[in-house]
């Protein structure tokens, strides 16, 4: 009887779904790399990225984690974009369901042992409204779901002080759809305001269907010290059981360089020769895309290689990690709305502490650096290592604005200044009446008539 238990036990893996308002992920990275190794969520969505799609592609690489986003079209780094991470042992396929609607979101389906559903991670801005579309679509289709994301829709539905047009449309979803919220009887704010240290709010929720919500094994608001952001994570815990899904930590990308795409035009020639009355005789528009999509796919691997890659990066030491708590912990302590200008006498403790961890941070890497020049050793045939390990650590930081420019004893700050510092110095280059410099004159033709 203790064996079966233990083989009961072993089976029994409920899902874990934490969502968080990252406020920007470039620079907590390494924060959200130890949070996975911390929670080990099943799935994490994160909501506003404030990156571009060519950043996701290049940032959103876990150890252990498969990751499906959505950024902005136009100025991604400045705000907006949503992703779900996936834990690799998790069965899961991206879903389209709702790809027709112009909305940040993402959509994958979840394959439990006994029950499919489709995670979301939705953002709403401030200033849209709600949409009421999403559950018209997904009633239709017929899904369980559970939607994940700071909707900012606010109503005392969901535990909040005041009442906004996104929530008046929340409290008429909950009345014409079988929808439960899994914040039910928590009233924990979620969003702690930086600039009006009075306002807090519940705006990230958790929304399922009915049958999902009978699931709901626990809910809670995480005070998580390592994550940096006005929102705090929130997770629910769900009683599904599901098969792992084991896969390799390097998966393989195809290798588009080494394309041969003279194959590729020859097998999908081949493909559409041999589907000829399939393809003249169907006029069904989904199975003309799925034939399609397999089509391309079977090409592409007939005439792409792969190449594996490993997405594996060290977090950092404890020693940091303990340092960038205590800074979090200080930051509530001062700016907490409960502290009005009690503790400000510590923010230049909290500035030293902020200045030194970007120094730790900086010395980290610059450890790793050398570790990684004292493996490749004296002799080294060739720059591949150099350019792996560039591409790998990929600057954290974009800075909008150029540095200061230092000319003949003078600062230039303003970009006007430094305009018109570069406009003399290419006008004195390229005028026709260029300043005369008999110095460097005669040099010049002394070279030419010795030559």
């Amino acid at each position: 009887l203790y064996f079966y238990f233990i083989i009961i036990f072993k089976m029994y893996n409920p899902l874990k779904i934490i969502h968080w308002n990252c406020n920007g992920l470039k620079n907590k990275m390494k924060l959200v790399e130890q949070f996975l190794i911390a929670e080990k969520p099943t799935i994490l969505s994160l909501n506003e990225l404030k990156m571009d799609e060519q950043n996701a592609n290049l940032l959103l690489r876990f150890n252990g984690y498969s990751s499906v986003f959505k950024t902005r079209l136009e100025r991604g780094n400045f705000g907006g974009g949503v992703a779900l991470l996936i834990r690799d042992d998790i069965p899961f396929s991206e879903s389209r369901i709702l790809s027709s609607l112009d909305l940040e979101l993402v959509a994958v389906r979840i394959n439990c042992r006994n029950k499919e559903f489709l995670a979301i991670s939705y953002y709403n801005p401030p200033d849209r409204e709600l949409s009421y579309a999403i559950w018209d679509v997904l009633d239709e289709s017929k899904e369980n779901y559970v939607i994940c994301g700071d909707l900012n829709a606010k109503t005392e539905a969901v535990g909040c002080h005041t009442l906004n047009s996104s929530g008046r449309i929340l409290d008429e979803v909950f009345l014409t759809h079988n929808i439960i919220s899994l914040n039910d009887n928590d009233y924990t704010p979620t969003f702690h305001s930086y600039s009006d240290t009075q306002y807090s709010e519940i705006l990230d929720l958790f929304i399922c269907s009915n049958s999902i919500g009978s699931k709901k094994l626990s809910y809670k608001v995480l005070d998580n010290s390592l994550l940096c952001s006005d929102h705090k994570p929130v997770e629910t815990v769900l009683d599904f059981s599901y098969s792992p899904v084991k896969r390799d930590v390097g998966k393989p990308r195809l290798n588009f360089n080494k394309a041969n795409w003279e194959l590729f035009k020859e097998k999908l020639n081949e493909i559409a020769q041999n589907n000829e009355h399939f393809l003249e005789s169907n006029l069904d528009i989904e199975s003309l895309n799925d034939f399609f999509v397999k089509s391309v796919l079977e090409a592409a691997h007939a005439a792409i290689p792969t190449v594996k890659t490993n997405s594996w990066r060290n977090p950092l030491p404890k020693p940091v990690l303990d340092l960038i708590s205590e800074r979090h912990r200080l930051k509530q302590k001062i700016f907490s709305k409960k502290n009005k200008g009690k503790f400000d006498y510590l923010k230049p403790d909290f500035n030293r502490l902020s200045n030194l961890i970007k120094v730790k941070i900086i010395e980290c890497r610059s450890l790793a650096w050398e570790r990684f020049l004292e493996k490749l050793g004296k002799n080294v045939i060739s720059s591949k290592p150099f350019w792996n390990k560039i591409n790998q650590t990929r600057s954290r930081k974009c800075c909008a604005s150029y540095p200061t420019i230092k000319f003949q004893g003078k600062e230039f700050k303003t970009d006007e200044q430094r305009a018109g510092i570069f406009g003399n110095i290419m006008q004195e280059t390229f005028s026709d009446n260029p300043v005369k410099n008999k110095k460097h004159d005669d040099y010049i033709k002394k070279k030419v008539c010795d030559y």
